[in-house]
């Protein structure tokens, strides 16, 4: 007798490592300061353009080569931003839903600045799984789970890299 298997969710976060000049890496993001949304009610408020410089750019294509290998399937950047968070404050839960995967980089991390929190509902429950960032830590997750991170404990802004990629779209032949 044949048995089939239908999988209903899978849910994983990849954690992985890009090692980089983080002291450099922090000097050029701390150049940009273009907000992308000056709303204060905007969920964009508090990121920031990236700014075009060579580590960056540098960093952006390595993650998009781990993500892709991870992933096992090509990608193209949907967006992608700084996140800057002040002392004291801390994101709302959120999902980045129509976008196949999302990511985010932390250059640094000090104990105490807020933790990654994914939240899913299943069967009635709530589930959290915290994360707790490193320096160079990168992490990759299906951009429709919901997520928010824990406030930030300390007098230094946490800084993070995100993102979003779609799956490449193959090219029409001419015919």
């Amino acid at each position: 007798m044949k048995v089939n298997n239908h999988v209903l969710a899978i849910i994983q976060v990849f954690e992985t490592f890009i090692d980089i000049d983080t002291d450099v890496l922090l000097q050029e993001i701390n150049k940009g300061d273009e907000k992308m949304n000056n709303d204060i009610d905007h969920s964009f408020f508090e990121d920031y353009k990236c700014p075009d410089t060579s580590l960056l750019n540098e960093l952006k294509n390595r993650i998009k080569d781990k993500t892709q290998e991870i992933m096992g399937v090509n990608l193209e950047y949907a967006n992608s931003w700084i996140h800057k968070t002040p002392p004291r404050a801390s994101t709302g839960l959120h999902n980045h839903h129509g976008n196949f995967c999302s990511f985010v980089y932390y250059p640094n991390f000090i104990e105490r600045q807020g933790g990654l929190r994914f939240i899913i509902f299943w069967n009635g429950k709530i589930i959290e799984r915290i994360i707790t960032p490193e320096k160079k830590m990168l992490l990759i997750f299906p951009s429709e789970v919901f997520h928010y991170t824990g406030q930030n404990d300390t007098k230094e802004e946490r800084i993070s890299i995100s993102g979003n990629f779609d799956m490449q779209q193959k090219e029409q032949k001419k015919e």
